[in-house]
């Protein structure tokens, strides 16, 4: 049964059909060209109830890690100095920071711009991703990101990925024996590292902790598909599968290595 609802003269009246009846051949065709104009609106109406609810799922959020307060899809935990990002959608962060940091909850999807970010953190880590989330990072302006304990300065746990691009710089140092970007020390190996663009600085801290990769540990996949990027590290630079990919005007990206000594047979980077 379908309700036609129509304004005529100034008065709003309705009226109840069956399907059948619209659809019979001896339907008049005002009563079928009727039927047709409130199926269309029915269908706009559903639509754009749909692309409400799609912007209400994503949240947007311009975050001055200086000065951090709650907001739609982001928290601030005074007691840990943590922003939490908390739903899926679109954030920019700016601001200098020596101890507040960044945290992703797990299983999200979220775009991030570090706009000229600077976070020291002495005894935790200056960001990280939740397992099962994944991250693209654009890179504007300077970033620096500087994790304590045994924290990576970017940390990308196993189940998560993060896609760095942009033109802008981030230079991610790890605590001690952690990933300058990938895992902490004992955190169990990396997630995903895919470098798209800008330049990317990452220095893993201690002895043993690597450039990118699973901290002293195993990791997953770490493609380089264009920027500029030094991994430096007393042990390995890389730890993990990784690949280098061709880009324009160039063979490969541009890609540098820094060991202090050479790591042993076992733990040598497949580059391919």
């Amino acid at each position: 049964m379908f309700t036609i609802i129509s304004f005529r003269s100034g008065v709003l009246t309705h009226s109840r059909y069956n399907l059948h009846t619209i659809l019979a051949k001896n339907a008049s065709s005002s009563l079928r060209s009727r039927f047709r104009t409130a199926h269309v609106m029915g269908k706009a109406c559903l639509l754009t109830i749909a692309a409400l609810c799609c912007i209400c799922l994503n949240a947007f959020g311009n975050i001055d890690i200086a000065n951090p307060t709650s907001g739609s899809g982001y928290t601030w935990e005074d007691a840990t100095t943590t922003l939490t990002i908390t739903a899926n959608g679109d954030y920019t962060v700016n601001g200098v920071a020596n101890a507040n940091r960044i945290a992703v909850a797990p299983n999200l999807k979220v775009k991030i711009t570090l706009n000229n970010v600077n976070i020291l953190s002495s005894a935790g880590c200056a960001f990280g991703i939740g397992s099962g989330s994944t991250v693209l990072l654009t890179l504007t302006g300077t970033s620096t990101l500087q994790s304590g304990g045994a924290y990576a300065g970017l940390q990308v746990p196993l189940g998560a990925e993060l896609s760095i691009a942009g033109s802008g710089s981030l230079t991610a140092t790890g605590g001690k024996n952690g990933a300058g970007i990938g895992s902490e020390a004992s955190g169990g190996g990396s997630g995903h590292i895919i470098i798209n663009g800008g330049t990317v600085t990452a220095k893993g801290g201690g002895s043993y902790g690597v450039g990118i990769g699973g901290g002293n540990s195993s990791s997953g996949t770490i493609i380089i598909n264009g920027g500029t990027v030094v991994a430096h590290s007393t042990f390995c630079s890389t730890y993990g599968r990784t690949r280098t990919a061709p880009r324009s005007g160039s063979p490969t990206a541009g890609v540098t290595q820094r060991s202090s000594r050479s790591p042993s047979p076992s733990t040598t980077p497949t580059l391919s």
